[in-house]
């Protein structure tokens, strides 16, 4: 137990969250979207996934 690392989940998902809801505030759908696409781009990038996306139009139809 010495060793076990304490990862307080909650907490950082509610930092996450927060930190997002402040960038995007005032962002339309168009740039919010994008935004979540660059981040998921750079996550792929680094485990080395291909990236599969969505087209913008079919995002946006279902709003």
């Amino acid at each position: 137990m010495d060793n076990d690392v304490i990862i307080k989940t909650l907490e950082m998902t509610r930092r996450i969250r927060d930190e997002n809801h402040e960038k995007l505030r005032g962002k339309s759908p168009r740039e919010r979207i994008s935004f979540y696409r660059k981040k998921a781009r750079r996550l792929y990038d680094k485990i080395g996934r291909p990236l599969r996306e969505a087209p913008l139009g079919v995002l946006l139809s279902q709003e």
